[in-house]
């Protein structure tokens, strides 16, 4: 039992065969864009963070790494998802809305959902199959 356990965590840090692996230097982007846009409030570091785990997945994947960035991901797209679907209820009953304040905020909003949505996809594409021999 315990060995069967170890195996299996030890297969989630292997390197396994990742096609298209390009998507992780895509999916940096976002967090990079919100460390800089952070930096005066003290967020560099929990933006910077992600994108440098992304680097590290983009040069060595594994299940662990990209189940952490398609949870992410898909979690992030739903958030903005909900939030861009209130807005637009509340645009329609005449109350002020939250992201959509005007057409640049949801210019960018919708590109930023439009995004991790694509991400969220790619990710789910290109799961990692096998494990890579040396």
């Amino acid at each position: 039992m315990a060995n069967s356990i170890l195996k299996f965590l030890k297969s989630l840090f292997i390197r396994r065969n990742q096609e298209l692996r390009w998507i992780y230097l895509i999916a940096a982007f976002p967090f990079i864009a919100f460390a800089f846009a952070g930096w005066e409030y003290g967020a560099f570091f929990l933006y910077i963070t992600p994108a440098v785990l992304c680097l590290f997945q983009y040069f060595y994947p594994t299940v662990i790494g990209w189940f952490f960035f398609f949870s992410i991901f898909c979690v992030g797209a739903a958030a903005y998802l909900w939030l861009l679907l209130t807005d637009v209820i509340k645009l329609f009953v005449g109350e002020r809305p939250r992201a959509l304040l005007d057409a640049d905020d949801s210019f960018v909003f919708i590109l930023l959902e439009i995004l991790l949505c694509a991400i969220s996809y790619g990710l789910f594409k290109i799961r990692p199959k096998s494990i890579e021999r040396d």
